[in-house]
């Protein structure tokens, strides 16, 4: 079964948390801009039409060894 999301039309808020199993490496840094930038390009055009539509974009990063996942919510501006 597949839900059909129809794309927010107007700017978007996105807050994301992404909770990690462990810190990051130093050797091999996992970039909250990064990680921010992967949900940007995977919720474009499901989520919002083009991701020039994200006028506010915020990011924290955790650890949970227990239940690793990233939370994320979109909110439509006025």
């Amino acid at each position: 079964c597949q839900a059909r999301v129809h794309p927010i039309a107007g700017d978007v808020a996105v807050y994301c948390r992404f909770y990690l199993t462990r810190r990051p490496d130093p050797r091999h840094p996992l970039d909250v801009d990064n990680m921010l930038k992967l949900v940007q390009d995977a919720l474009n055009g499901k989520a919002w039409e083009d991701d020039s539509q994200v006028a506010d974009l915020r990011g924290r990063r955790f650890v949970d060894r227990e239940n690793p996942r990233t939370e994320i919510e979109i909110e439509a501006l006025p």
